[in-house]
C-alpha cells in the first residue's frame, strides 16, 4: 500500500491546482481518502455542470508513472483523467456523498467501484 501521506499530498496538489484559473478552469468540490489509500475528488466542468467524481487506488495509480511524486501524478491527473470528463457518470448514491460534498445534489461517478467503501477521511484545504 502507498504511504498514506503521498495519497493526501496528491490531493493537496489537486487542490492547489484547481486554484489556478487558467490551468484548472472548473471547481474542485471534495476531496477524500479511504482507509486503504483510495483517493476521492469530486469536481465540476464548469460552475453550472453536475458534480462528477473519480477514484484512484493510489498505489495501483502512482505505479505507472516516473517520476512518482504526488505533485507529478495531480499534474497527469488534472491534463488526462479530470479536464473534460467522459460523461456524466453513474449515479450510485454512496451514504457519505453528502457529507463529502455538503451539497445536496447527487456525484455521478466515472469509475467502476472496485471495493465498498464505507469509510471516508475528507482532504480538506485552505
Amino acid at each position: 500500500m502507498s504511504d498514506d501521506t503521498d495519497v493526501v499530498e496528491f490531493l493537496r496538489e489537486l487542490h492547489r491546482q484547481s486554484r489556478m484559473e487558467d490551468m484548472f478552469p472548473f471547481p474542485l468540490i471534495a476531496t477524500a481518502v479511504t482507509g486503504d489509500g483510495t483517493a476521492i475528488v469530486v469536481f465540476r466542468a464548469d460552475e453550472d455542470a453536475p458534480l462528477v467524481g473519480r477514484m484512484y487506488d493510489y498505489t495501483a495509480f502512482a505505479a505507472l508513472f516516473d517520476p512518482r511524486t504526488p505533485a507529478d501524478i495531480a499534474d497527469a491527473v488534472i491534463v488526462n483523467e479530470i479536464i473534460g470528463p467522459s460523461g456524466p457518470g453513474q449515479i450510485r448514491n454512496y451514504p457519505w456523498e453528502r457529507t463529502l460534498t455538503g451539497l445536496e445534489e447527487p456525484v455521478g461517478w466515472l469509475d467502476p467501484p472496485w471495493h465498498p467503501i464505507t469509510e471516508i477521511h475528507p482532504v480538506v484545504c485552505d
